[in-house]
Protein backbone atom coordinates (compact mmCIF):
# COMPACT_ATOMS: atom_id res chain seq x y z
CA UNK A 1 0.00 0.00 0.00
CA UNK A 2 1.34 3.20 -1.09
CA UNK A 3 0.82 7.29 -0.08
CA UNK A 4 2.50 10.03 1.21
CA UNK A 5 2.33 11.79 4.53
CA UNK A 6 2.83 15.98 4.72
CA UNK A 7 4.93 17.92 7.05
CA UNK A 8 7.44 20.38 7.10
CA UNK A 9 10.89 21.64 8.36
CA UNK A 10 11.75 24.64 10.35
CA UNK A 11 7.90 26.20 9.56
CA UNK A 12 5.10 25.75 7.17
CA UNK A 13 6.99 27.20 4.12
CA UNK A 14 9.14 24.56 3.60
CA UNK A 15 7.05 21.87 2.90
CA UNK A 16 8.07 18.34 3.20
CA UNK A 17 6.52 14.84 1.97
CA UNK A 18 7.25 11.47 2.97
CA UNK A 19 6.13 8.41 0.60
CA UNK A 20 5.18 5.68 2.64
CA UNK A 21 4.64 1.92 1.31
CA UNK A 22 3.95 -1.17 3.73
CA UNK A 23 3.01 -4.31 3.16
CA UNK A 24 -1.17 -4.57 2.85
CA UNK A 25 -1.47 -7.64 5.57
CA UNK A 26 0.95 -7.86 7.87
CA UNK A 27 1.71 -3.58 8.18
CA UNK A 28 5.72 -4.59 7.07
CA UNK A 29 6.52 -0.88 6.83
CA UNK A 30 8.82 -1.38 3.78
CA UNK A 31 9.89 2.34 3.52
CA UNK A 32 9.82 5.82 3.40
CA UNK A 33 11.84 8.99 2.16
CA UNK A 34 11.38 12.55 3.01
CA UNK A 35 11.33 15.02 -0.10
CA UNK A 36 11.12 19.28 -0.26
CA UNK A 37 7.30 19.67 -1.70
CA UNK A 38 6.23 22.53 -3.62
CA UNK A 39 5.05 25.27 -0.67
CA UNK A 40 2.06 26.66 -0.14
CA UNK A 41 2.02 28.88 1.62
CA UNK A 42 -0.25 31.97 2.11
CA UNK A 43 2.64 34.36 2.08
CA UNK A 44 3.58 34.75 -1.65
CA UNK A 45 7.02 36.21 -1.03
CA UNK A 46 8.36 33.60 1.28
CA UNK A 47 6.17 30.70 -1.10
CA UNK A 48 7.91 32.31 -3.80
CA UNK A 49 11.40 32.66 -2.46
CA UNK A 50 11.41 29.17 -1.35
CA UNK A 51 10.15 27.32 -4.85
CA UNK A 52 12.80 29.36 -6.71
CA UNK A 53 15.52 28.04 -4.53
CA UNK A 54 14.47 24.43 -4.08
CA UNK A 55 13.34 24.21 -8.29
CA UNK A 56 16.10 22.00 -9.34
CA UNK A 57 14.96 19.83 -6.29
CA UNK A 58 11.35 19.91 -7.44
CA UNK A 59 12.71 18.14 -10.47
CA UNK A 60 13.70 15.25 -8.83
CA UNK A 61 10.09 14.26 -7.13
CA UNK A 62 9.35 11.56 -9.34
CA UNK A 63 13.07 9.81 -8.63
CA UNK A 64 12.08 10.05 -5.15
CA UNK A 65 8.64 8.27 -4.67
CA UNK A 66 9.73 5.68 -7.28
CA UNK A 67 13.34 5.00 -5.24
CA UNK A 68 10.77 4.23 -2.14
CA UNK A 69 7.93 2.26 -4.74
CA UNK A 70 11.35 0.21 -6.10
CA UNK A 71 11.77 -1.39 -2.57
CA UNK A 72 8.98 -3.32 -2.68
CA UNK A 73 10.35 -5.62 -5.05
CA UNK A 74 12.73 -6.67 -2.01
CA UNK A 75 9.81 -8.82 -0.40
CA UNK A 76 8.29 -10.29 -3.33
CA UNK A 77 9.65 -11.64 -6.95
CA UNK A 78 6.28 -11.96 -8.31
CA UNK A 79 3.79 -9.84 -9.38
CA UNK A 80 3.34 -6.76 -7.01
CA UNK A 81 -0.69 -5.48 -6.45
CA UNK A 82 0.07 -1.97 -5.44
CA UNK A 83 -3.00 0.41 -3.05
CA UNK A 84 -3.46 3.44 -3.52
CA UNK A 85 -5.55 6.64 -3.37
CA UNK A 86 -6.44 7.97 -6.83
CA UNK A 87 -4.07 11.24 -6.92
CA UNK A 88 -3.04 11.96 -10.13
CA UNK A 89 0.32 10.97 -11.30
CA UNK A 90 0.53 7.81 -9.36
CA UNK A 91 -0.38 5.03 -11.82
CA UNK A 92 1.76 6.46 -14.06
CA UNK A 93 5.11 6.26 -11.49
CA UNK A 94 3.82 2.83 -10.34
CA UNK A 95 3.25 1.47 -13.92
CA UNK A 96 7.33 2.97 -14.69
CA UNK A 97 8.34 0.91 -11.26
CA UNK A 98 6.64 -2.33 -11.94
CA UNK A 99 6.04 -2.52 -15.78
CA UNK A 100 2.99 -2.42 -17.53
CA UNK A 101 1.59 -5.63 -15.74
CA UNK A 102 1.35 -4.46 -12.25
CA UNK A 103 -2.49 -4.65 -10.67
CA UNK A 104 -2.78 -0.51 -9.23
CA UNK A 105 -6.05 -0.46 -7.33
CA UNK A 106 -6.90 2.77 -6.05
CA UNK A 107 -9.44 4.22 -3.78
CA UNK A 108 -11.06 7.69 -3.25
CA UNK A 109 -9.94 8.12 0.12
CA UNK A 110 -12.82 9.83 1.30
CA UNK A 111 -15.62 8.36 3.70
CA UNK A 112 -18.31 8.76 2.46
CA UNK A 113 -17.05 6.57 -0.61
CA UNK A 114 -15.34 3.97 1.58
CA UNK A 115 -11.91 4.91 0.96
CA UNK A 116 -10.66 4.98 4.33
CA UNK A 117 -12.05 1.50 4.91
CA UNK A 118 -9.82 0.17 2.02
CA UNK A 119 -6.70 2.43 2.70
CA UNK A 120 -6.85 1.47 6.11
CA UNK A 121 -3.11 -0.31 6.96
CA UNK A 122 -1.51 3.26 5.14
CA UNK A 123 -3.48 5.71 6.82
CA UNK A 124 -2.57 3.80 10.32
CA UNK A 125 0.39 3.41 9.63
CA UNK A 126 0.63 7.18 8.96
CA UNK A 127 -1.10 7.82 12.12
CA UNK A 128 1.35 5.98 14.30
CA UNK A 129 4.35 8.05 12.87
CA UNK A 130 3.01 10.74 13.89
CA UNK A 131 2.02 10.10 17.26
CA UNK A 132 5.20 7.95 17.81
CA UNK A 133 7.66 10.59 16.08
CA UNK A 134 7.17 14.06 17.75
CA UNK A 135 9.41 15.42 14.17
CA UNK A 136 5.89 14.79 12.51
CA UNK A 137 4.07 16.69 14.84
CA UNK A 138 3.19 20.09 13.45
CA UNK A 139 2.22 21.59 16.67
CA UNK A 140 4.79 20.68 18.59
CA UNK A 141 8.66 21.88 19.52
CA UNK A 142 10.27 18.69 17.94
CA UNK A 143 9.13 19.57 14.65
CA UNK A 144 11.91 18.59 12.19
CA UNK A 145 14.26 21.06 11.98
CA UNK A 146 16.94 19.44 9.08
CA UNK A 147 15.41 17.03 6.83
CA UNK A 148 18.49 15.11 7.01
CA UNK A 149 17.95 14.15 10.33
CA UNK A 150 14.36 13.45 9.55
CA UNK A 151 15.49 10.50 6.96
CA UNK A 152 18.00 9.25 9.40
CA UNK A 153 15.46 9.45 12.20
CA UNK A 154 12.63 7.39 9.79
CA UNK A 155 15.37 4.66 9.03
CA UNK A 156 15.39 4.16 12.76
CA UNK A 157 11.74 4.48 13.17
CA UNK A 158 11.12 1.56 10.68
CA UNK A 159 13.59 -1.04 12.35
CA UNK A 160 12.24 -0.37 15.42
CA UNK A 161 8.39 -0.85 14.20
CA UNK A 162 9.16 -3.42 12.09
CA UNK A 163 11.33 -5.72 14.47
CA UNK A 164 10.52 -4.48 17.95
CA UNK A 165 6.99 -2.93 18.20
CA UNK A 166 4.07 -5.50 18.51
CA UNK A 167 0.66 -5.50 16.89
CA UNK A 168 -2.49 -7.23 17.36
CA UNK A 169 -3.91 -8.90 14.29
CA UNK A 170 -7.48 -10.61 14.30
CA UNK A 171 -7.19 -14.39 13.56
CA UNK A 172 -10.55 -14.99 14.27
CA UNK A 173 -13.76 -14.54 16.10
CA UNK A 174 -15.16 -16.22 19.37
CA UNK A 175 -18.36 -17.75 18.80
CA UNK A 176 -20.63 -15.99 21.25
CA UNK A 177 -23.31 -13.48 20.98
CA UNK A 178 -20.59 -10.02 20.10
CA UNK A 179 -18.52 -12.86 17.86
CA UNK A 180 -15.38 -11.03 19.86
CA UNK A 181 -12.68 -10.75 17.79
CA UNK A 182 -9.17 -13.42 18.71
CA UNK A 183 -6.24 -11.51 18.22
CA UNK A 184 -2.39 -12.24 18.55
CA UNK A 185 0.58 -10.00 19.04
CA UNK A 186 3.09 -10.14 16.79
CA UNK A 187 5.93 -7.78 14.94
CA UNK A 188 5.44 -7.49 10.98
CA UNK A 189 7.99 -8.95 10.60
CA UNK A 190 6.70 -12.29 12.42
CA UNK A 191 3.73 -11.80 10.66
CA UNK A 192 6.02 -11.96 7.35
CA UNK A 193 7.65 -14.92 8.25
CA UNK A 194 10.51 -13.20 8.41
CA UNK A 195 11.47 -13.89 12.38
CA UNK A 196 10.04 -16.31 14.33
CA UNK A 197 10.66 -14.48 17.92
CA UNK A 198 11.02 -11.09 18.68
CA UNK A 199 14.97 -9.81 18.68
CA UNK A 200 15.95 -8.26 22.23
CA UNK A 201 16.82 -4.73 21.28
CA UNK A 202 19.77 -4.28 23.16
CA UNK A 203 21.29 -7.46 21.42
CA UNK A 204 21.02 -5.31 18.12
CA UNK A 205 22.36 -2.47 19.94
CA UNK A 206 24.83 -3.94 21.36
CA UNK A 207 26.63 -5.37 18.16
Amino acid sequence: MFDELDTFEQNRVHKIRIPVIVEEKSYFFIDAFPYDEVSGSHYPYLKDAYNDAHKEEFKKIPQYIKKVLKTATLLSANKVTVHSDMKPGYSKLIKEVFGEGVEHKEYKATVIEGGCKELFPINNTHACLRAEKPMLRRKSWYFTKEKDFLEDHLKIYIFYYNYFRKKGYTIGHRENKNRTKIVEFKTPAQKLGLLENVVDPRYIVGR
